[in-house]
């Protein structure tokens, strides 16, 4: 045909060329999208189905805020650095999909209590999109396992960065919207704890208002907040 398109029995192909950005096609309730790079990506309403791309990673073919499976909700990928600005290596970040105490599907009962209740029941997930929690109290002590070799994706609170700029930021976005605690109400459930201690203090810990993003420092048994676990896989991409 005069229009470059073959139909076969049960499978069309349209040539475009090569001068394009990314190219959408939309059928059968999948949207397709191919990238200028040769980075194919697939989606089914807000969750990421399939990625395809020749020596890409398939998390840096996402986009921030869409779920991957047995992963969890794509945030970005950061730098990772110690208190003495050693870097510690790159990583992509994943969110669970719902707040502690509730799993891949929401279901279950969501826990709003203090850290050290927190950091327990971190302790205790088991499985969720195939990974468990893991035991790091804190952002230092997460740090030591990832120089040490022992972190192996477990799921953790969030180190302070990635619950400001990187959840906080994308709280209304893809698979993540309508998911967080981010209305005003009695109590602080609006509020989400991160692992990150203070310096000086070890006693409180760095946490976040989700309803307009203003932090602050609470003691680990004195308030009861939110919480949304993470996990890290090193970006491979970036060593």
């Amino acid at each position: 045909m005069s229009d470059g398109t073959k139909i076969t029995a049960k499978m069309r192909t349209i040539s475009l060329g090569d001068d394009f950005g990314v190219v959408a096609v939309e059928a059968n309730g999948v949207r397709v999208e191919i990238g200028a790079n040769g980075v194919v990506r697939a989606y089914k309403g807000r969750r990421a189905i399939q990625v395809i791309g020749a020596g890409t990673d398939e998390a840096a073919a996402l986009r921030p805020g869409l779920f991957v499976p047995g992963k969890g909700v794509f945030l970005g990928a950061r730098d990772v650095t110690d208190r003495d600005g050693m870097r510690l290596g790159n990583f992509n970040f994943f969110a669970a999909p719902y707040d502690l105490g509730l799993d891949a599907q929401g279901r279950g009962r969501k826990i709003v209590g203090t850290f050290n209740q927190a950091a327990g029941a971190v302790v205790g997930i088991r499985n969720l999109l195939g990974h468990d929690g893991g035991g790091w109290m804190s952002e230092a002590a997460w740090h030591d396992a990832l120089r040490e070799g022992q972190y192996k994706g477990e799921w953790i609170l969030p180190p302070w960065d990635i619950l400001h700029e990187a959840l906080y930021p994308l709280k209304n976005e893809g698979t993540l919207k309508d998911t967080l605690t981010d209305k005003g109400g009695s109590g602080y459930a609006h509020w989400y704890w991160s692992c990150t201690e203070h310096r000086d203090n070890p006693a409180i810990v760095y946490d976040v208002d989700f309803t307009d993003g203003h932090d602050g420092w609470g003691h680990k048994d004195y308030i009861s907040l939110s919480s949304r676990v993470v996990r890290a896989e090193l970006n491979h991409l970036a060593l």
